[in-house]
């Protein structure tokens, strides 16, 4: 199979998106999967290996797609349970090993892991965003960063 998508191209249809960066990769991975037949392992350390994919895109895959208990990480989840559990973060938070077994134990429970997933997204999205809607958040009486913006209210 041929990959006729230019690099360019590709930029083009995901620069809305933030992604035209990853336009090479992206590349990289369709020509990956052509030679798999269009296979995606079903490992997620071999789903690692393909190009352009790390840690978030493998558990994401899995979760959302594959409805699998896996986790993935983004900035969004990091400033969510930053702000929940009051600790500072950093750009390194979503690497280091404490944050990561917190994440596993959350991830690891028994839910769908699809819709679970979905509403992590969508809650960092409208919720707990970068500008945090506290008084609309289900979560802020349990929240650290909650109740002290509830308090600074």
């Amino acid at each position: 199979m041929r990959i006729s998508f230019s690099i360019p191209r590709l930029k083009a249809a995901i620069y809305s998106l933030g992604l035209a960066w990853r336009a090479k990769y992206l590349r990289e991975l369709g020509k990956a999967l052509a030679e798999r037949k269009g296979m995606v392992p079903k490992a997620t350390d071999e789903i690692r290996e393909l190009p352009g994919v790390g840690p978030y895109v493998a558990g994401a895959f899995q979760a959302l797609h594959r409805n699998r208990h896996a986790s993935f990480v983004d900035a969004n989840v990091v400033r969510l349970l930053s702000r929940f559990f009051g600790f500072d973060r950093d750009g390194e938070t979503r690497r280091k090993r404490w944050f990561l077994n917190l994440v596993e134990h959350l991830f690891d429970h028994d839910y769908e892991p699809r819709t679970f997933g979905y509403a992590l997204l969508d809650f960092t999205r409208e919720v707990c965003a970068r500008k945090a809607h506290c008084s609309a958040c289900p979560l802020r009486k349990q929240c650290v960063y909650g109740r002290e913006t509830i308090i600074e209210s």
